[in-house]
């Protein structure tokens, strides 16, 4: 795997984590009396493994991109 490869994937999850955060936020301040330790550990957990979504699916985008390209 090449740097190219890497800082592509690295940027395209940051840019995926700042959306999924600010809409996240944004719909936390309807909730505003409900926010404690227990949704914020949930919030957490959701990105941790969002992240691992969307950097699985950016791999299985990358390694079936050579077989659509050939049709």
């Amino acid at each position: 795997m090449s740097s190219v490869q890497n800082l592509t994937r690295t940027q395209r999850l940051y840019d995926r984590m700042w959306f999924f955060v600010t809409e996240s936020l944004l719909a936390f301040t309807i909730f505003r009396d409900e926010i404690d330790i227990p949704l914020a550990v949930m919030f957490c957990f959701l990105l941790f493994v969002k992240s691992f979504h969307w950097l699985l699916s950016d791999r299985i985008e990358w390694v079936f991109a050579p077989l659509m390209s050939t049709r």
